[in-house]
């Protein structure tokens, strides 16, 4: 139900056409009505899969396997939510809604774009981007990964998942602003693992010493991650499609990527 004047969204029905005002922070008051009550097995499910999904990835499974095994957990977690009764508008995945979700996330990735060129040109930001993990990388590496790896071993899967299976689950059930308040917390704490890699590879980790910096750093990573996502939901909302915090999250990180090899490889550190 909404106002047509005001475009508050009062109350919603998930099974059907999400509307194209959530993204007002004052329509995620707006509630699931009624709530699917034989949803919440299935989120419990793919919350456990994501649990354990995560230190495999990062701790067990070698990096040449990352692609098809994200790809492929991907398809899995996507099928556990259509057996949950989440609907293709659920995911983002509406195609009505790919020309809009298009041009939202491109104007957001030249914005994008634009900050980390800004960040790259000035000297006081320029040594935080020169991370060790590019030393030795060459030009082709570096298009593999900006350009296959990232969009799509990183950005299409955790954006499927986070933005896509987790909040749609979740908006089946519970008002907006706790959804994407517990999908930007999960999306945060995705992140623990390789917060305590990136200490060790940036220079910014040469400032930290001791446990309790460290715990510091890698909460303040948590934090910042999960604003991250909610403004990642914030433009899912915007687009009304997936396409939007895809788009935004590739000029995030292949952007940064290449700003960084460049650091790297020129020697402008």
């Amino acid at each position: 139900m909404t106002d047509q004047h005001a475009g508050d969204v009062v109350s919603f029905d998930p099974d059907q056409f999400l509307p194209d005002s959530l993204w007002r922070p004052r329509n995620w008051r707006a509630s699931p009505k009624p709530p699917r009550p034989g949803d919440r097995r299935w989120i419990w499910l793919i919350l456990g899969l994501l649990i354990l999904y995560n230190p495999a990835l990062n701790l067990l499974l070698p990096e040449a396997a990352h692609i098809v095994a994200n790809l492929g957990f991907a398809f899995l977690v996507v099928v556990l939510a259509g057996k949950a009764g989440a609907t293709l508008d659920n995911l983002g995945l509406r195609g009505d809604m790919v020309g809009r979700g298009l041009t939202i996330g491109a104007v957001v990735l030249a914005v994008i774009g634009a900050g980390v060129f800004l960040l790259t040109a000035l000297p006081a930001t320029r040594e935080f981007l020169a991370d060790d993990r590019f030393l030795g990388v060459g030009a082709g590496e570096m298009v593999f990964e900006a350009a296959f790896r990232i969009p799509f071993g990183t950005v299409a899967f955790e954006e499927l998942l986070f933005r896509g299976v987790v909040l749609g689950l979740l908006l089946r059930r519970w008002p907006i602003w706790a959804a994407a308040t517990i999908a930007a917390l999960l999306f945060g704490f995705w992140h623990v693992i390789p917060a305590f890699d990136a200490i060790d590879t940036n220079p910014a980790g040469d400032l930290i010493e001791g446990p309790i910096a460290l715990a510091g750093s890698v909460l303040g990573t948590v934090a910042f991650t999960g604003l991250v996502g909610y403004g990642f939901t914030w433009l899912r909302f915007g687009g009304n499609s997936l396409l939007t915090p895809i788009m935004a999250h590739i000029a995030t990180n292949s952007f940064g990527y290449i700003a960084g090899w460049l650091v790297v490889s020129q020697g402008w550190a």
